[in-house]
Formats: C-alpha cells, structure tokens, sequence
C-alpha cells in the first residue's frame, strides 16, 4: 500500500456523514471508505436467500462469523505502523450502529459480557421465516501496538502472545465458524500473517523466504483439513488472493463460497469489500447481489 493511500485511508475512518445525510439517502455507509452502496440496487432483493444460508449453518439457530485482521504493517513503505486495529475498529463501528433502513442485518450489534476463544463477541437476533436467528461476530487483530518497532522491540513478548492468540483463533474459526473472513497481507503467497513480517537486509519484507516456506497457507490448509464441516463463505481480503491461494482452497475447501481478490487492492477497497460482504450476508442475499456489491472492488466470488 503506497504511503499516500495509507494516509488517506486514516482520513476516511474517522465519520463524515451527518446523521441527517445517512436518514436522507438510506444509503449504507462502508466506513467512510467512499464506496457507498445504494440498498435499492440489490437485485434479487433482502432474505433472498435465507432458506439455503439457514440450511447450511453448523449450529441450528446460530450463525456464527468470524473476522480476523491479520498484521497489517507497512515494512515496504518504510513506515513504522500497523492499520489492522483502525480496520477493526472501522467494522465494529459499523456493525454496533444503528440500523438505517428495513430489514438490515449489519447493525445493532452489541458487544457480549466476557470473551470466548480468549476474542470479543459481538451478538445480536435476526428474525427469519424459521423464528430467531443469534448472529454472533468474533473479532481479533493481530498488532499488540500501532508501532512495528515497539511490537518487535519492548513489546515483543506481548506482540508474540497476541500474534499466537490471533492465529490460534483464526483455526478455530476455520474448523467451527460459519462464515470466516481474514483481512490482511497475503505476503505474496506466504498466506494469512498474524504477525511481524521477517524482513530482509533493506528492511523491507522477505518475500523469497515467503515463496519458499509458506507458513500462512500451510496453516490455513491444515486447519480446513481438520474441520468436519467447511465454512459457508471464506474470505482472505489480501492482494492477489485469487492469484496465490484459489488452486489450493479449491483442493481443501471446495464446497465454501471463496471471496478472493484478482489483484493487488488499495486498503479503501479491501475494507468496502469486507464490510459488503458482512452487509450482503446477513442479508440473506444471493451471490448475484454480493457480486453487484463487489462490482468496483477486485474482489470476486469463486
């Protein structure tokens, strides 16, 4: 991500919309990313397809999501920062407002007393033709602190037990979560990465020993080969996703919808992509309404 875009990123999270505007247009609001999406333009329309999401949950009753940021730093730029707490903060902003139009499901959630899975939980109850739906969305980010130097210098003990804490989390939620999105880097194959890079001579990320090792992805893999059931839906909204990880999830996932990037994606992008996901789901929406949503974003249904 160039610096530039990094910066204007940090611009767009913090709220623009007057509460008048959000009433006025109905429109959803994708954390003031700039990519706002018009509910009317769903083309299959709200609950669409409630009866086949509901028949595949692994819990009746229960629609369990997970999302996990990885550590999203910025060693290529030189820049000695980590975004992946403002991402998450940015979705559970979303998530926890109120609803703006009828029939919204990305709204209202509320944060749950204690922690599961050692994550906050966010919960709330949909009502579908089958009676009460609890929604639950666990969500973790992998930075200690907002540093990278600090997370490898004085906070490094605490930056490895997040960083454990994190991954172990991201398994669990591949064996057991319905639906389980990771937001991050794809290290260029390497795979989802919930902590500091490994850095090469310049300072900037090794990528060489990425390609060769793969350590993202070999856990990924094995943690999908464990589940009994695969995820409904499973997104990795990093660069190129498509391009480094569809062969091996079509070998080891191939009954999950797969939400993958086709190349490398401005951080604006890959949060609206996230959080339109999370909108088009617990919507009930068909894929061809997710496709409308991800439409300008790099991101494609596989």
């Amino acid at each position: 991500m160039k610096l530039s875009l990094f910066l204007l990123a940090i611009s767009l999270t913090f709220p623009s919309l007057t509460a008048a505007q959000v009433e006025e247009s109905k429109a959803y609001r994708v954390a003031f990313s700039g990519f706002a999406y018009v509910p009317a333009e769903i083309p299959g329309g709200l609950y669409a397809c409630q009866s086949k999401i509901m028949a595949g949950i692994k819990n009746p009753g229960v629609l369990n999501i997970a999302v996990a940021f990885g550590y999203s730093d910025l060693a290529d730029e030189h820049f000695d920062l980590t975004t992946d707490a403002m991402t998450m903060d940015t979705v559970i902003f979303n998530m926890t407002n109120p609803c703006v139009y009828k029939g919204q499901g990305f709204c209202a959630f509320k944060l749950a007393e204690g922690k599961e899975h050692q994550v906050n939980r966010y919960t709330r109850e949909l009502i579908t033709a089958g009676g009460k739906l609890t929604v639950n969305i666990y969500t973790i980010n992998s930075s200690y602190s907002n540093g990278n130097s600090d997370n490898t210098g004085k906070y490094k003990d605490l930056q490895n037990e997040q960083t454990r804490t994190a991954r172990d989390f991201y398994g669990w939620a591949l064996q057991n979560a319905d639906i389980v999105l990771y937001e991050g880097h794809s290290r260029d194959g390497g795979g989802p990465d919930f902590g500091p890079p490994r850095l090469n001579g310049s300072g900037t990320v090794d990528y060489p020993w990425y390609h060769a090792n793969r350590p993202g992805l070999k856990f990924l893999l094995s943690a999908l080969d464990l589940a009994q059931r695969k995820p409904l839906d499973l997104g990795l909204y990093s660069c190129a996703s498509r391009i480094h990880f569809l062969d091996s999830l079509e070998r080891h996932a191939s009954d999950s919808k797969l939400i993958l990037s086709t190349k490398v994606v401005e951080g604006g992008k890959t949060k609206a992509a996230l959080l339109r996901t999370l909108e088009s789901a617990l919507n009930f929406e068909c894929d061809p309404d997710l496709r409308a949503r991800l439409s300008d974003t790099s991101f494609v249904i596989n």
